[in-house]
Order: structure tokens, then sequence, then C-alpha cells
């Protein structure tokens, strides 16, 4: 359920929860189960309040990772850059790093396009 939902829930419970207070002594034996009506609404609100909480941490948290994912790909990418001066552009060490080397060409690129020949309308067909 979406968080909006347990409240409405908790909502609705303590309406009828502190409503019913005053009549808690004409209702006899229904009294046991206000109380405990009560107790799970206040159990509920807490854990509503605390999922609140645990909300904030977790966009907290990810903003936080956002700013490191940016932070460290500008850094990645420099030294990167690093590796390839170091080695060379076009060196086989660059993929022990988990680079690819310029210049050399992969699969991908070294397999041939099949060519598509086009394909001709036939004639018009003409009744004497």
């Amino acid at each position: 359920m979406k968080q909006k939902v347990f409240a409405d829930i908790a909502n609705k419970w303590n309406v009828m929860v502190e409503n019913a207070r005053p009549l808690l002594e004409s209702i006899g034996p229904a009294a046991q189960r206000h109380e405990n009506l009560s107790l799970r609404t206040q159990e509920l609100i807490r854990l509503n309040e605390q999922a609140e909480a645990h909300r904030s941490e977790l966009s907290r948290v990810v903003q936080m990772r956002k700013e490191l994912v940016s932070e460290g790909g500008k850094t990645f990418r420099r030294f990167s850059l690093d590796l390839q001066a170091h080695h060379g552009l076009d060196s086989a060490e660059l993929i022990r790093y988990g680079l690819r080397p310029k210049g050399r060409r992969t699969k991908k690129e070294t397999t041939a396009k099949p060519k598509i020949e086009a394909v001709q309308a036939p004639a018009a067909i003409t009744q004497d």
C-alpha cells in the first residue's frame, strides 16, 4: 500500500477512537475493542511517522549518491585520459583498465553489412 493509504487509515481509525471516548461507559464490553483499536491506531501513526523519516533519509542518500556519481564521473574521465596519455591511445594495455583503445575496430564494425538490392516495380500491363 502507498503511504497516503496508511495515513488515511490511521486518520479514519483515530476519528472513530476519539469520537467514541464519551460513549465508553455506555457501550460496555465494546470498550475493550475500543482500547485495542486505540493502541493499534497509535502504533500505526508512529510507524507512519517512522516511514516518513526513512523516506526523508532515503531522499538525502539518493541526492548524495547522484552528486558522488557526477563528481566521480569527472574524475574517472580525467584519469582515463591520463592512462591513455601514458600508454598511448591505441595501446592494448588500456584494455586492462576497462578502456577501449582508440583506432581499433570492434567486431561489430568489421562485419560487413548486407546490401539490400532495390526491388523494381513490375512493368505496367497494358491490354489491347
